[in-house]
């Protein structure tokens, strides 16, 4: 499957490895793609949000999150869910583009709308929640886009099935 997001993938380990290796005060943001027509308009269908021509981003304070939350195997055996690391970031890309579900993830702590992108890759669901940071104001489109921004990601692993 050809990705529509080029470069995605090397964007994303960069991210990674910045996050791992900055002091917690660094802030850095990678945009993974744009939100095309046809992305667009399966998530309007699931969620009733018009995202043609938003970024799809994600930041060291989204990555610091999930790793904190979701990263060890400590915090996430207890919970059945897959440990979070680099190349299950990667994921994030197929989860997008071919998702199983999208739906409406409630309101950030902002107040802005937040979307739910699953997939079940390899008998795990993974859900990736993602707040809308829409640019409302005309004088600041020219130097702010509008965004989806990565909030969480975490795996739940699928219970076997009794043979």
């Amino acid at each position: 499957m050809n990705s529509i997001f080029p470069g995605a993938t090397e964007n994303i380990d960069a991210l990674y490895d910045f996050t791992l290796t900055s002091a917690a005060n660094e802030h850095w943001r990678i945009e993974i793609g744009l939100i095309n027509e046809g992305l667009s308009k399966t998530i309007f269908e699931n969620t009733h949000i018009e995202l043609e021509n938003f970024l799809i981003s994600l930041d060291t304070h989204g990555i610091r999150h999930i790793l904190r939350q979701h990263g060890t195997i400590e915090t996430e055996k207890n919970r059945g869910q897959k440990v979070i690391q680099k190349k299950e970031l990667r994921l994030l890309i197929k989860i997008i583009q071919q998702p199983d579900i999208i739906s409406n993830a409630g309101k950030s702590a902002l107040g802005n709308d937040c979307i739910l992108f699953q997939k079940e890759i390899k008998e795990v669901f993974y859900f990736s929640i993602w707040e809308v940071r829409k640019v409302t104001s005309v004088k600041k489109q020219n130097k702010k886009k509008s965004r989806i921004m990565l909030q969480t990601f975490y795996g739940q692993v699928q219970s076997k099935k009794p043979s």
